[in-house]
This record gives C-alpha cells, structure tokens and sequence, in this order.
C-alpha cells in the first residue's frame, strides 16, 4: 500500500505565512462583526444569562479577582470555593488568554463575550495553518478555514460551552494524526537497518508544540486526539509493517497525556491530600451514552436555518424523544466531505486506483472509529471501563469530524485545481462558492444576542448594587432556596442552580453561601437550610451572615410560606426587587439581639456546631443524585457505601437520620451498618421509610454500609435497589 507524502512548509517564506494569517485573522473577524452585529450589542451584558453559561463567567470572575481559576473566596462562604475535585487544567490555554484580556477589563461578563467571539477568529486560524501544512490549495485552505470557523456547533455551544466553542485545538490533533501517516516520522529514524531516536527534529519540535496546544485546549479534544493517535498507529503499521509508526505514536500519545499530567498535578495533589471527592464530578459508567452521537443529525439542517424548507426538515428530524446535545450538524460542505471520506474507504483500500484515494480512505478510516466511539451503545463504554467515564458526551466528536470532512473536500478540491491549473479563476471561484454556501447553511438566523437578557440584567445589577452599598464589605449573605454545585439539578424543577450565582457576578465584595464545592465543607448549608425557620435564622447569624436573599423562583408557592415565617422570626420587612423574584432580609439587627440574647460563648458554640455538623459522601454503588421535590435523592445498588464525615476536631455524638424507599417491588429487608452495629429495617414498596442510625464518630471519615436483600428494580441493568433522601446527621440533645 503505498504511503501518505511527507509535508513540510519549508518552501513557505515566513512573509508568505505572515500575509495568510493576517489575511484569515482580517476576513474571520469582519464575519463575526458582521454576524453578530457587535457594534450594535452591548458586551458587558451576557449573551446567556443562565445555566451553564453563568458557571462559566463565575469562572472568568475568579481569574480576574484572584489570578486563577483555582479558588473564590466569594462563593461557598465562609469556607469559600476550591476547584480542584472539579478540574479545569485540560483548558487551562483558554484560561490563560482569558487572562491575557483581563488587563483591559475585569467584567467577567464582557470577558467571556469577547473571549466567544475572539474563538471564531482562533478557530479560523488554527485550520488556516493545519489546512496549509497539509497541503491544501492557498485559496480553498482560506475559504474552509472560515467555514470551519463558523460551524453550526460553533453557534450552539456558545458561551455556555466557552471552551468547548473555542476548539481551535481540534486541527492541531488532526495534524498529529497526519504526521504519523507521512513518510517524515517524529521521533524514530531508521539508520543503517536500525531504529534510531531523534528528538531533535523540527518535526519532534513541531509535535511537541501541537501536545501542548492539544493537552491544554480541552479535556474532551484531548482525548478524542488520543483515540486518533491509536488509530493512525495502527494504520500506519498496516501500510508499512514496520514498527517506527508505532514507535513515533506511542512518543506522540505520550507528549500529549504528558501535558495533560502535568496540567490537572493541582488537582492530583488535592486529592491525595483531602481524598477523592464521590460528589464532585462524578461520571458513573451508565451515563456513557448521555449526550451520544447521532450520526443523522450530522446531516440534518440546523434549526432555526435561514431556508425554509431546510428549516421545516430539521423540525421533522428533530421529533426524536431523545435528541442528545443538538450541536452536532456539519453543514452542507462538512456534510459532503464526511460522505466522500467514507465512499474513499472502500476505493482507497480496494487497491485499485489507490494512490487517489488512499489519502481519503485514511481519513474515512478516521471518521468511522469516531462515529463508533460516539454513538450510543459504542466503543465509548470500553474507555469508560478504563476510567475515562468522565468523557461522556460523546457527541462533541461531530466537531472533529467536521474537520476531517472539511480534509477532506480540500485535498479533492485541490486536486481539481491542480488539474486545470490553467485556469487561474477555479480556485478563487471554488472558495468563495464554499463560504457563501457555508455562511447561508451554517449560521442561523437568530445568534445570541445580549440584548434578549439585558433588562432583566440590568434590573439585577441595580438591585445587587444597592445590597452592595448597604452592607459592609465583604459582608456574607445566606441564600435559598439551598441547592449543591456544581451540576445539581433544578431546584423546584424551574430554578437552574446557576442561577444562584448572579449576586456574586453582579458584585465585587460581598460573599455569599451559594458556590461552595459539594462534597466538601460547605455541605454544613443542607442541613441548616432544612431546618425550622426560627432555629435556621440563629443558624446563620451566629456563622456570621449578615442577611439573607431569597430567590422565590426556587419555591413552588413563590415562597410565600418561608417569608411569613421569616417575618414572625425576624420582624424585619424585606427589600424586594423591582421584579419580585428576590427578597432580601437584613439580619444585621436580628444578630445583635441573639447576642444579647445567648451571649458570646453560645453562639459561637452555635456557630462551630453548624459549620462542623457531619456531612455525607454517597459512594461506592450509588448513581448521580436526581432531582426531588425536597432536595435530591440518591439510588443505590444492593451493596452501597455512604461515608460520613465528621469534620470536627473531637467526637460527634447523635444520630444519622435518612428516609428510605425500595425499589423492590416485595418488601425489603436493608441493613445499615455503622462501626460494626447494625441498624435492620423492614421497607415497604412505594413508600418512605424513616430511619435512625445511633452514631459516635472519632474525626475524619466513617463508612456507613447499607445492605439490601429485595429483588431490586425490575428489569433494570444497574441492578439498583433502595433510595435515599434527607439524609441528616442529628447531634444529640
């Protein structure tokens, strides 16, 4: 079979390079002007102003307040938040731009705006200079460049995905790929009939370089990168059955988990110190296929797209119960590679007619593994066994597919060209047919826009503002409704928990409850927001807050009831914002009479009772928690550990109070097992059970067992059997 041509850029003058990236960076930023109207929006107003893309500027915010991303004093106090059961190190190059920027500005909402728009032009960059070193035709590399830029996941991603929107590392792994498939290998040489290392190569340079832009642009590209290592290995090892391609794969698979080590080592470092947290970011096995591939929304139109009949197809093909991410569309041009590479599959390795094709059906080669990673029910379920089940939406592939596709279309394109090569107009006629057709068929009609969010924007800054003048600073604020972060699910099935951290992204100085790491020390807040109204409000005067904000879309009744009770506890009237979701309680007062009241000595006593209560990890054989209507509940397999922490410095004495419900559709008989005593409890079908469990727990980590005898859940794989909710440790009276 013969081999892929080497490629260099040798015979490229630094002046030649200099004009194309100019030429891309000018014609990728007029698009997005153009495109999103920027001088008409304004950008300290989020284009998103809920969910994910409110973690998303949280993050931003902590870069800019303390320098990174790894903690925020500001949030989950007063413990505050620390990131590290939460690793961001995979995107730590997006980080360091953000950086970058934020000498112009600290407006974490105008920061990740730009940063989103700035990606269009990275992206088009990024393929721009892959596109090139491939080999691409100068005007069609230009033209794919754009297209790939301002693909449809480009647009659907957007700042609730920042990183995920900025995949300009996606090239970079495909270039690796490509190299391992060429004649000039990094790595290994063959000299005199012997392998030989050479590492100082510009090629070896060259890899190392695309590791570092890999291993730093994103988790999820990262590893997609590494499963096309393997495969170009494998490949390459097939088309010469010599071991220098797997030689120079294993370096360059190598080089990129070596960076991506070396970039989460915090957060390694953390957990061998305060242990593995169970509940912060925790991807079981069974949530492989939460957001899989689906190979015919690759090659359905975009919502929302600017043709009419396109649009009323995708409506038609977008009826599925389960859609998965909707960000996987290629588009016409990405649409057409993919098909290409895949009919080259079978030319290609045909032998006939091979030299055409062999390129293409190596990349069709590369499309079909993806795809079979991607989908649901795929080769996905074997990483996860092998402990990368924190990869699972698998969808994103699409993105890097796209890329290959786009690979696709310009070596054909380029051959066209180089077979006419007389007419001179071909290639500039091809690649501005490619961007007009890509543009209509890619960009929706409506893209964010900061102004759909920016009254209700500004009416919080202006209420926020005002708690801000009010309160000393660094005052701290209790919120409710409670909810864990990150990645809980809604609280009263309307409130995304994010939500909760609009006050500390309108503010600068105050800190407040909500943001605290779950798992960790801010847990203490569960159990005081769950208890009676009046023994809550000295809960959290005595910790030291000085008032309290309630967001009433986290309550069914708009929190009428927990308002009546705050007015008969607290007597204070509450300061309510210009659209009646958020009440605010100044206990500043309310504090200074519990002093009086208790004295000094009790509350603090009060204070380190509820900031060191013990808190729970559901570990082994528990699945992710789901939403409840009062707060979260956690299923469990017939054997599962809850370990309970007493983060005290002495003895904790009481009890551990849980309710709990069979899955069974018989009566089960669960024992639950604590420093070798059993607690055995009979639980009927459908109905809630309360339990106690007596409970004397040194300081530190105590396993509490829980055993189930029933049947389980019928017809389910996970082999699940009990659930828990309102699990409470209760200090002894």
């Amino acid at each position: 079979m013969p081999r892929l041509p080497a490629v260099t850029a040798s015979a490229r003058s630094l002046r030649t390079w200099l004009v194309d990236l100019a030429a891309q960076t000018g014609l990728a930023a007029a698009v997005t002007l153009v495109v999103f109207r920027v001088w008409a929006i304004p950008l300290g107003v989020p284009f998103s102003y809920t969910g994910d893309a409110l973690t998303t500027a949280s993050v931003v915010q902590g870069i800019t307040e303390r320098g990174w991303l790894f903690s925020n004093p500001r949030l989950g106090a007063p413990t505050g938040y620390q990131s590290y059961d939460f690793p961001l190190g995979g995107e730590s190059l997006h980080y360091l731009v953000i950086k970058v920027m934020s000498l112009f500005t600290s407006n974490p909402f105008a920061l990740t705006n730009a940063y989103f728009l700035l990606s269009f032009v990275l992206v088009a960059l990024s393929a721009l200079v892959v596109l090139r070193l491939i080999g691409i035709n100068r005007w069609l590399a230009h033209a794919l460049a754009l297209v790939y830029a301002f693909a449809p996941y480009h647009f659907l991603r957007g700042t609730e995905h920042l990183t995920l929107a900025a995949y300009w590392s996606v090239p970079f792994g495909c270039l690796l790929c490509w190299w391992l498939l060429s004649d000039d290998l990094p790595f290994v040489t063959r000299r005199d009939d012997r392998l030989r290392l050479e590492l100082r190569s510009r090629r070896v340079a060259g890899v190392l370089v695309c590791a570092v832009l890999v291993g730093l642009g994103g988790a999820y590209y990262a590893a997609f990168t590494l499963i096309l290592l393997a495969t170009a290995g494998v490949l390459a090892w097939f088309q010469r059955r010599d071991w220098r391609p797997v030689i120079a794969t294993a370096f360059t698979g190598g080089a990129v988990l070596a960076v991506i080590v070396i970039s989460t080592l915090p957060s390694l470092a953390y957990r061998h110190s305060h242990g593995t947290n169970p509940e912060a970011g925790r991807r079981p096995l069974s949530e492989q296929d939460i957001a899989p591939l689906r190979p015919v929304q690759m090659l359905t139109p975009i919502p929302d797209h600017r043709l009419a009949p396109a649009r009323d197809v995708a409506d038609e093909l977008l009826q599925a119960p389960s859609n998965s991410e909707p960000s996987q569309f290629l588009g016409v041009v990405a649409g057409a590679g993919l098909l290409i590479g895949l009919v080259a599959i079978g030319a290609g390795l045909s032998g006939r007619r091979s030299n055409r094709w062999l390129t293409e059906a190596h990349i069709g080669v590369f499309m079909v593994v993806l795809i079979l990673f991607g989908v649901s029910g795929g080769f996905d379920w074997i990483t996860g066994l092998f402990g990368l089940s924190e990869i699972r939406a698998w969808g994103r592939v699409s993105v890097v597919i796209a890329f290959w596709a786009l690979v696709v279309v310009g070596l054909v394109g380029t051959r066209a060209i180089g077979r006419w090569s007389t007419r001179v107009w071909l290639a500039p006629v091809m690649a501005a047919a490619l961007v007009i057709v890509a543009l209509v068929d890619q960009v929706p009609r409506h893209v964010a826009d900061s102004r759909n969010v920016q009254a209700e924007f500004l009416s919080d800054q202006r209420y926020y503002q005002s708690l801000e003048a009010m309160l000393p600073a660094r005052s701290m604020v209790f919120q409710l409704p409670w909810s864990s972060y990150p990645e809980a699910p809604p609280v009263n099935g309307l409130l995304a928990p994010a939500e909760l951290l609009r006050p500390s992204l309108q503010t600068q100085s105050l800190r407040w409850s909500f943001g605290g790491m779950r798992g960790r020390a801010a847990d203490w807040e569960q159990f005081t927001a769950a208890e009676p109204t009046p023994e809550m409000v000295d809960a959290i005067a005595a910790v030291g807050y000085s008032g309290l904000l309630i967001d009433r879309a986290g309550y069914a009744d708009h929190g009428q009831a927990l308002e009546a009770e705050l007015a008969q506890t607290t007597g204070v009237t509450p300061m309510v914002s210009e659209g009646k979701r958020l009440a605010f309680y100044d206990l500043r007062s309310y504090a200074a009479q519990l002093r009086a009241r208790l004295g000094d000595a009790q509350v603090a006593a009060l204070a380190d009772r509820e900031l060191h209560r013990p808190t729970f990890w559901f570990d082994d054989g528990f699945e992710v928690p789901v939403a409840d209507a009062a707060g979260e509940q956690h299923w469990a397999k017939r054997h599962s550990d809850m370990v309970v922490w007493n983060r005290g410095d002495g003895p904790w004495t009481g009890s551990i109070t849980m309710d709990l419900r069979t899955l069974s559709p018989v009566d089960d008989t669960v024992s639950l097992r604590l420093n070798g005593a059993n607690t055995t409890v009979t639980l009927k079908p459908g109905e809630w059970t309360p339990v106690s469990v007596p409970a004397t727990l040194a300081p530190g980590r105590t396993n509490l067992s829980i055993q189930s005898s029933g049947p389980g859940l019928p017809g389910d794989i996970r082999n699940l059997h009990v659930i828990v909710r309102d699990a409470v440790a209760e200090p002894a009276s």
